[in-house]
């Protein structure tokens, strides 16, 4: 009977896990969050996920995440702390989305690790909703106003600024002369705007980027030589702003009209949607684009110039 005993404790020690002390791996605490909840469409979002509680742990994330649903990739930047930097406890990803209403943003997967082991052990963070508007609201049809002039009417600011325009007034009197000398311009021959504007759409042509495959580089030139137009044409810092920025800049614009105003917003809008987002398009629809960027420009070139042949 002792035997028998002395057997069965044997046997059950000997089936335990020998640790020799070492603690279990307890795993991470992962969050992740965004920096607004509610965009507009296009909008940029940023998304970090991070480990918490990695004492111990080597934790890894991946650069460009394989499944971000309808959201598309922008960038993305190792998120790091300590002295100079030196661990790394997350990652934050730049994303933009072109499709209105509700989404969620899927698990990024996270590895780790024992500092020092071998074995990675798989986790994903939390998912994130997010809600996309559109740029225009309710029965809205046309771009937001601008927000108006802020006027200060300090005293001393309006008493300095006509000191300023008596002083201004008094040097033009004395020194009309000088400054005639000085500010004489000569005039200089200058290739107008919609002349560089064709030059480029047919060196564009010529590069036969539909027939290749090359949609997004096709639709990237063609949106640069209709905003440089822009620019060159009517004095708007176009290449330098967003869509959204852009349009509302010409809100109230007297230079434009308004056909041309929402030809320009459906142009940089479908422009838009193949850069960034996961659309593409086909061969009419990309000929359909360069087309209605040639009448935008002879609609929009000086009267003068209207008659001439290109």
């Amino acid at each position: 009977m002792r035997k028998a005993l002395f057997i069965l404790f044997a046997v059950f020690f000997l089936s335990q896990p020998v640790t020799f002390g070492e603690k279990a791996l307890i795993p991470p605490d992962i969050e992740a969050k965004v920096d607004k909840d509610k965009i507009r469409i296009g909008d940029r979002i940023k998304l970090e996920v991070v480990a918490k509680d990695k004492k111990g742990l080597d934790v890894s994330l991946p650069e460009k995440p394989d499944d971000l649903g309808a959201f598309s990739l922008i960038s993305s930047a190792p998120i790091k702390k300590g002295f100079f930097g030196k661990e790394t406890i997350g990652r934050e990803y730049i994303l933009s989305i072109y499709t209105t209403g509700s989404h969620e943003i899927p698990s990024v997967p996270v590895g780790y690790k024992r500092t020092g082991g071998t074995d990675w052990i798989m986790a994903e963070s939390p998912k994130v909703m997010i809600e996309v508007q559109s740029v225009l609201k309710g029965d809205e049809t046309d771009i937001k106003d601008i927000k108006g002039l802020i006027l200060y009417r300090s005293k001393t600011l309006l008493f300095l600024v006509l000191i300023m325009i008596v002083a201004l007034i008094l040097l033009l009197f004395f020194f009309r002369k000088r400054l005639k000398e000085s500010f004489r311009i000569r005039k200089v021959a200058v290739k107008p705007a919609y002349i560089i504007a064709y030059e480029e759409l047919e060196a564009l042509r010529e590069m036969h980027l539909p027939e290749a495959g090359k949609i997004k580089e096709y639709y990237i030139r063609l949106s640069d030589i209709v905003r440089r137009y822009i620019e060159n044409r009517f004095s708007y810092k176009a290449p330098e702003m967003t869509t959204e920025e852009f349009l509302s800049s010409i809100k109230n614009s007297t230079k434009i009209q308004k056909e041309s105003k929402e030809f320009l917003k459906e142009f940089l809008s479908r422009s838009d949607m193949v850069k960034f987002a996961k659309y593409s398009s086909t061969l009419p629809e990309m000929e359909k684009s360069f087309v209605l960027a040639e009448e935008f420009i002879d609609r929009t070139k000086p009267v003068e110039q209207k008659g001439e042949n290109r």
